[in-house]
């Protein structure tokens, strides 16, 4: 919640196509992020980092429905 928050101070309320976009992003950093840590002994920590960031941006996301800001 802290990074959702963070992310609000720094780039305000994004609409839902923007956060949409940065959810796909994220949860494909996610999917490499474990590949990499399963198959090429990548370090597991960033997994937990993405899955942070990807938390944060659904966060973000419900955020902008509660406010009426959705489609």
């Amino acid at each position: 919640m802290g990074l959702a928050a963070e992310n609000i101070d720094e780039w305000g309320y994004q609409d839902e196509e923007t956060l949409l976009l940065a959810l796909q992003e994220e949860l494909g950093e996610l999917t490499q992020a474990y590949l990499e840590a399963r198959s090429e002994g990548a370090a597991p920590k960033r997994v937990d980092e993405e899955l942070d960031d990807l938390g944060a941006l659904l966060i973000q996301f419900q955020e902008v429905r509660n406010r009426g800001e959705s489609a």
